[in-house]
């Protein structure tokens, strides 16, 4: 049996060219670049007064901004659909995986990109993202405001969907995953955390990476995506079984540490600290290949809490011998 149902994911690359050094105060800029566009898609399309709340427009339900940055579970929601956010927000549909985050300064006239994932039907927004993009190379980004242009947009294939001018190329069909197993009953198997990885856990964020944490964060988030963004792959339901397996998950050994970012976010006007592990962990059990699926789903969307700018990056690393 599946551990989790399909997705639908779209990946794209967007490559920009700065006019003059781009620096940015912290090498990781997801944050950076997820409030920017976030600024950019509600100059573009917000019709309300400043600082009015989504849900108190008529449009909410289809303006751009709203669909994409504030979603909500409307008037008509079910008690499942509230159940799989388990009391949180509605996850947004997509993910920033920013550019390399040891990197603080991009020189002028050099290309640095940055990957956007966007799952299930909200790929139908990717015009959005572009104009929003394109927008805010005339606004600036980073502390100085430098501008930049918006050269290319391509998709997974490689295939252009925007070439810097005026019109848009079809992108390439999304890819529904999990792929097919490819029949690999490993041993053990390690977990890389990329970028750092917030798991909360009875109101605790945990600093070390139990695997039924993880699989339950992974869960969780996928479910969500699933059922407010790609409903017609929702539905299936993890074998009972699955939860009991990954208590039996031991963790042999993690080499992760703390690693604390600071965000200030414009719509609350506060300054934020948002905490992670990373580094990586080993874990051995007799049944990893039942959690192979959601694991290597999870790479794509990322896990635990903050994954929309960039955080929980995850990535699978299986034994030599599997």
């Amino acid at each position: 049996m599946e551990s989790v149902s399909h997705l639908a994911v779209s990946r794209f690359t967007f490559g920009c060219v700065p006019e003059t050094d781009l620096v940015f105060a912290s090498p990781f800029i997801g944050n950076t670049l997820r409030g920017a566009l976030g600024m950019a898609l509600r100059r573009m399309h917000c019709t309300m007064p400043k600082d009015t709340p989504c849900p108190a427009c008529m449009l909410c339900t289809t303006c751009a901004y709203a669909v994409l940055f504030e979603p909500q579970l409307g008037a008509s929601y079910r008690s499942a659909d509230a159940a799989a956010v388990h009391g949180r927000d509605v996850p947004r549909p997509f993910v920033i995986q920013p550019p390399d985050h040891t990197v603080c300064r991009y020189p002028a006239g050099a290309t640095f990109t940055f990957g956007l994932t966007i799952f299930g039907d909200k790929a139908a927004y990717l015009p959005n993202f572009i104009a929003a993009f394109k927008l805010l190379g005339s606004i600036g980004l980073g502390p100085d405001r430098v501008k930049y242009r918006l050269q290319s947009v391509t998709d997974h294939t490689g295939g252009t969907v925007y070439d810097g001018g005026t019109s848009l190329r079809p992108p390439a069909p999304p890819v529904v995953h999990p792929r097919s197993p490819n029949g690999a009953h490993p041993r053990s198997i390690t977990v890389r955390f990329v970028t750092p990885t917030r798991i909360k856990v009875g109101g605790h964020y945990q600093d070390t990476p139990q695997f039924p944490y993880l699989v339950l964060a992974a869960e969780r988030r996928i479910r969500a995506l699933q059922r407010f963004h790609d409903p017609q792959r929702s539905g299936v339901q993890p074998p009972a079984e699955l939860h009991r397996l990954a208590d039996e998950v031991r963790l042999l050994h993690a080499r992760t540490h703390w690693v604390d970012l600071k965000r200030v976010s414009r719509r609350q006007h506060t300054a934020m600290k948002l905490g992670g592990i990373v580094g990586e962990a080993t874990y051995a059990g007799e049944h990893l290949n039942r959690f192979l699926p959601l694991l290597r789903l999870a790479e794509i969307t990322h896990l635990g809490k903050n994954c929309t700018f960039g955080l929980g990056r995850v990535e699978v690393v299986m034994p030599a011998a599997s």
